[in-house]
């Protein structure tokens, strides 16, 4: 009788002590993932950039008074060196972003045979979802903005470069030009800050 007495036993001690070795490995894989370091509180944070305070729209029809535009913009504005397209107008607004305001600088211009050219810049840098988006199509890589890396759009008859610096996002709408047109054009831009 004190055999099969003893073999409940053992199986209840076997049991109990492969269940305290599981509570322990537990305990110990917990201990160590809360002292592991926070990762993302750890990784350095780009500085954002405050929402902007408002400023009162400005728009100019004359190409030298360009500048102007920058009255109250953070960043340099992105624009197309004089000669190499016909200047239609400029303008300098607020726009609804992120629970405040941001700045875009339009510049419009014509090509020597009439179709559109727009240069936008967005201010703070990370205005992305300011840039309309419906019926465009992400082709890939684009050649620079002003030494900055772009990504570029299509849509029927159109492209459009856009490049994100630290202080402004920056963006290029054209016809579909030829590459060696557009080249030609993007050496043709220029970064305008007020005089």
């Amino acid at each position: 009788m004190a055999v099969r007495s003893a073999l409940p036993l053992r199986v209840l001690k076997a049991v109990l002590s492969l269940l305290l070795a599981l509570l322990m490995a537990a305990l110990c894989y917990v201990a160590v993932i809360l002292t592991m370091p926070d990762r993302e509180a750890d990784a350095p944070r780009p500085t954002e950039q405050p929402l902007l305070a408002a400023s009162p729209a400005l728009s100019v029809r004359e190409e030298d008074r360009l500048r102007e535009l920058a009255a109250g913009f953070p960043a340099p504005f992105l624009g197309l060196l004089p000669g190499n397209a016909v200047f239609v107008s400029g303008t300098a607004a607020d726009t609804a972003f992120e629970g405040g305001l941001a700045r875009v600088i339009t510049l419009r211009y014509e090509t020597p045979d009439g179709q559109p050219l727009t240069l936008e810049t967005f201010c703070p840098a990370r205005a992305l979802a300011l840039l309309e988006t419906e019926g465009w199509t992400l082709t890939g890589k684009g050649d620079a903005l002003c030494s900055y890396p772009s990504v570029r759009m299509e849509r029927p008859g159109r492209i459009r470069l856009h490049a994100q610096a630290d202080s402004a996002l920056y963006a290029l709408t054209a016809p579909d030009l030829p590459e060696e047109t557009l080249s030609a054009l993007l050496r043709c831009l220029t970064l305008l800050e007020a005089e």
